[in-house]
């Protein structure tokens, strides 16, 4: 089952749960300096042999996962380390697997097929290999985000309608944490130390609504900037990030932070009408990707003291999408190599990385 990512605008819409990113890669350029951005080189962290591969996440010590098209053509999600390099983590028994996010302990968490070709959530420890995380009674499951205590979150099917947010942990099993009244799915995408949870959910009309979830209070929505919101990444401090409609008619988004004082803050653009904020760390920093004036979609940098950087692109090129930040700086996502040919996972790494 090949499920390569498309790098389009689309990728961007607050209907999309995939990202897209574009087909791709294959060969590998080492660090090169990015261009407006001249303080992050960027390192193209390959592939398992086929020509694609995306950076979805990574850890404190600057470990990445995502997924890449092996050289039968199958995609596989992977582990990258600096020093062990792209590892495949395999599958559940079926041809397809992708890794949405990695812990400080290296536990990695995504969705496989298995062997009936049912697509199941995940969890991948160093010692234990992949483990099936079943589903919530339907016959699809994805997860989508673990913290440091191996509490995993995601989006699965029940027995009868369409997915919905779950909460996994070795004790309870997975848990099914509803949707907004009057709608009829939901999916988590990230939680934090605290186990705080944020996704989207649909309301009432059929609008998605960015959500926090926590143990006290369940699902409460952290309404929109105009019209449709969608939470990505969710830090310590509960800042959360994502993407909101800014006008009527769906067309223009622009990547948002939340905070419970200040509530809904539009992080601007790179001078195009499509954004997303989709990771932020412990010091408030937020990336993601933007579309530029021309169209092109670019990886970008946000903190309260820069406003938005343009981390550019490798030579010759013209994507670069940002996905993941940890507390050093590091930044993980993916770019395309010279002449757009193939789009590759990226580390990105500050001249002078945060202590």
């Amino acid at each position: 089952m090949k499920r390569f990512a498309i790098h389009a605008v689309a990728l961007l819409t607050l209907a999309a749960c995939n990202e897209p990113t574009q087909p791709a890669p294959r060969s590998p350029q080492g660090d090169v300096a990015l261009g407006p951005s001249s303080q992050y080189t960027v390192t193209d962290l390959a592939t398992l042999g086929g020509t694609f591969s995306q950076g979805l996440h990574l850890n404190a010590s600057g470990s990445v996962v995502g997924s890449s098209t092996t050289a039968s053509g199958d995609e596989h999600a992977f582990l990258w380390n600096p020093q062990g390099g792209m590892k495949d983590l395999g599958t559940l028994g079926g041809t397809f697997s992708l890794a949405w996010s990695v812990n400080d302990a290296g536990q990695a968490v995504g969705s496989s097929t298995t062997v009936s070709g049912d697509e199941h959530a995940f969890l991948w420890s160093p010692l234990g290999g992949m483990k099936d995380l079943g589903t919530l009674g339907g016959t699809f499951s994805a997860a989508m985000g673990i913290n440091n205590s191996g509490q995993v979150v995601g989006r699965s099917t029940p027995p009868v309608g369409d997915e919905h947010t779950f909460l996994w942990t070795t004790q309870a099993g997975m848990r099914d944490l509803g949707v907004f009244p009057g709608g009829s799915n939901s999916q988590a995408r990230s939680i934090n130390e605290q186990g705080q949870v944020v996704g989207r959910s649909q309301i009432e009309g059929g609008d998605n609504r960015a959500f926090l979830w926590t143990a006290d209070a369940g699902m409460v929505s952290l309404g929109t900037i105009r019209d449709g919101s969608n939470a990505w990444d969710i830090n310590a401090q509960t800042q959360v990030v994502g993407n909101s409609h800014v006008d009527d008619d769906g067309t223009v988004t622009v990547p948002f932070l939340w905070t419970a004082l200040g509530g809904m803050q539009n992080l601007g653009s790179l001078g195009g009408i499509v954004g997303m904020g989709r990771g932020i760390n412990n010091r408030g920093q937020v990336v993601g990707q933007s579309t530029t004036a021309s169209g092109n979609v670019h990886a970008f940098f946000w903190s309260p003291a820069t406003g938005m950087k343009d981390l550019g692109t490798l030579p010759s090129a013209t994507f670069s999408a940002g996905r993941s930040i940890n507390a050093r700086g590091q930044i993980a996502g993916d770019v395309t190599t010279a002449g757009d040919q193939e789009t590759h996972a990226a580390l990105w790494t500050p001249a002078q990385p945060q202590p």
